[in-house]
């Protein structure tokens, strides 16, 4: 392909410009930043005065963006670094002057740093993947910014159909579509991750590599898990009025009420509430709001305007740079980002990171059997099968079949699989009816790069499927909150996630997730770690919330723009899906018949994104 730079007009890219955060920069291949090349327009403005080659776009918060430099080197954070400004410049002067650039990553908070010297370039991204980067390389030069479409534009690449297709169908086999983006030739730049530019080329490497530590006991990594959640809620408190979520659930209620503890009242909290399609996490949260007199609970009470899917083609909807399902949902959560906006929050806090964290399902069992853990497994097997109203022996055989299967015997499976698909519809079980979306082709495409031996080198050597699904949700969580972040951006709300920042993130990660959780307990760690802090009915509380009754609900309303959709599919265009196939799935979920509602919404943002794309 021929790779021309093109014009970034931002009118052009709403949902990226209009509305959200980011930062874009320009340099030779060899390292040196440079400005745009001739008709190259970057969004945003100067971040550097007189330097042309790094742009910030978007609303970012004045304290979101720092900028320090010592001799030579410039430093640019980005996100939610809870250092002093005047701290944040010591600190890199040291850094600076001693070369250890890895220690800018040990600063409270979650963020992404950008270093500039005469002859390299360095990026580090936080560890869960909340602040995040794409770069390209086209004709000797090289682009970086936070969202893939703008590297696409401004160095003219193509919609990558296998990335959306992994995407889609398989977000859990994180092999499948690590280091793709939605475009060829555009790469990501994952969390824990640190990208260097210089005259050698480009490479990448993890600076942490979110692994359990050996030696490290539950009591440690409580002990940790519990300074560091302190330490980001106080970090936080002078930064304005803080309000949370307060949506019921275990990670929301824990830290409304260590905010509420920590900082004193009244802590403003909020919950959403659908009296068409309510959930049991209303009444938890008057429950955890009565524990704490400084709580002050509020609830936005939503309706048929709320539902999921509400409003796919309306003028005002909020695409965000990077494709996600949280979309589809957007009036439900821009509901809670308003009324935070209107109590002129300073920093709104959600539980968002606590379940990939803090509580994992079946493949904490899989690393469990594989220790020869049996009667454990068993137990702790019953009980989440309990938990999840599903059968005990079915979930109990599939974690047996799991600890039989290695990685690459199940990478071989799911190349047969693609490539022979049952597509009897009567028998089709979930995964074998995603597969069926999928074109003949893109199967193909697919079983190739699941027998492709690279793929193997993906992830780091000896993780374990407890490890990488915990990875896997981290991932998810950090795109879902980085979706309310943006969002919020565009009301004025800083809306930040404890559970994300970096020393929660490693107090969790360093212990293995086999000792994370317990039958009895549902997050024992956070259980342990905030003891004497929030009230044991908080961290003791065994359910979650469902909001699978407002998805079916929704979808049965939005029929029709559903289905417009897949009239002129932008992902049938590009060989990623047989739109026959969708629609078949589609007349289930409208008349209430269970279908797989993970892939099917990954597969509907997919297509709203890359319509926007398509019109940009």
């Amino acid at each position: 392909m021929n790779l021309v730079p093109t014009n970034l007009d931002s009118s052009k890219l709403p949902g990226i410009t209009r509305g959200t955060p980011g930062f874009v920069a320009v340099g030779h291949k060899d390292g040196r930043l440079c400005g745009p090349m001739p008709g190259m327009r970057l969004p945003g403005d100067l971040v550097w005065p007189g330097a042309e080659s790094v742009r910030a776009y978007g609303p970012w918060q004045k304290s979101e963006i720092i900028t320090a430099v010592c001799g030579p080197s410039r430093l640019l954070v980005l996100g939610h670094c809870l250092l002093p400004e005047a701290q944040v410049r010591q600190e890199f002067s040291v850094v600076a002057e001693r070369g250890e650039f890895d220690r800018l990553t040990d600063w409270p908070g979650a963020y992404l740093c950008l270093v500039a010297q005469p002859d390299r370039v360095l990026l580090y991204t936080d560890l869960a993947g909340q602040f995040t980067a794409h770069f390209s390389i086209c004709d000797g030069q090289f682009v970086m910014a936070t969202h893939s479409r703008v590297v696409a534009a401004l160095h003219g690449r193509a919609p990558d159909s296998l990335a959306t297709a992994a995407r889609i169908a398989f977000a859990d086999t994180l092999r499948l579509h690590l280091g793709r983006s939605p475009y060829t030739g555009v790469y990501p730049v994952e969390g824990a991750t640190m990208l260097e530019v210089t005259r050698d080329g480009v490479r990448t490497r993890r600076y942490h590599d979110r692994l359990p530590r050996h030696g490290v006991t539950f009591t440690e990594a409580a002990d940790s898990l519990r300074r560091s959640l302190v330490d980001a809620i106080e970090r936080r408190g002078p930064r304005g009025p803080i309000t949370t979520d307060l949506s019921g659930g275990v990670d929301s209620a824990a830290i409304a009420c260590l905010t509420a503890h920590l900082l004193g009242g009244p802590i403003r909290a909020v919950n959403y509430h659908n009296r068409a399609a309510p959930t049991a996490d209303l009444a938890e949260a008057v429950r955890a709001a009565d524990l704490d007199d400084a709580l002050k609970l509020s609830v936005v009470h939503g309706g048929k305007e709320t539902l999921p899917y509400r409003g796919l083609f309306d003028a005002d909807m909020f695409v965000p740079g990077e494709p996600t399902s949280c979309a589809l949902a957007y009036r439900r959560a821009r509901l809670r980002v308003q009324w935070a906006a209107a109590q002129s929050s300073g920093v709104h806090l959600t539980g968002e990171g606590g379940d990939a964290l803090l509580w994992a399902g079946r493949s904490r069992l899989v690393d469990l059997a594989r220790q020869g853990a049996v009667l454990r497994t068993v137990r702790d097997g019953t009980a989440l099968a309990r938990v999840r109203h599903v059968s005990p022996a079915a979930t109990l055989a599939k974690v047996a079949f799991q600890a039989c299967t290695s990685e690459r015997m199940a990478l071989r499976r799911l190349a047969r699989r693609l490539r022979h698909p049952d597509t009897r519809h009567s028998r089709l079980t979930p995964a074998q009816e995603v597969v069926c979306w999928l074109t003949a082709d893109m199967r193909e495409a697919l079983a190739a790069a699941a027998e492709d031996p690279a793929i193997l080198q993906a992830l780091p050597r000896g993780i374990t499927p407890g490890t990488q699904a915990v990875l896997t949700e981290l991932r998810s969580a950090a795109e879902a909150q980085r979706y309310l972040r943006e969002l919020g951006a565009r009301d004025g709300v800083a809306v930040h996630a404890p559970f994300l920042d970096n020393s929660v993130v490693d107090a969790c990660l360093s212990l293995p997730v086999t000792q994370r959780t317990h039958h009895r307990l549902f997050k024992p760690l956070l259980a342990a770690a905030l003891h004497g802090l929030v009230p044991t009915e908080i961290t003791g509380r065994a359910t979650k919330g469902n909001h699978q009754t407002e998805e079916y609900r929704g979808a049965r309303q939005a029929r029709s723009d559903i289905m417009a959709l897949l009239d002129d599919s932008v992902l049938a265009k590009l060989g990623v899906i047989d739109s026959g196939a969708v629609r078949t799935t589609l007349s289930k979920l409208f008349t209430g018949v269970a279908v797989p509602m993970g892939p099917l919404n990954r597969l509907l943002a997919s297509e709203i994104w890359m319509r926007l794309d398509t019109a940009s």
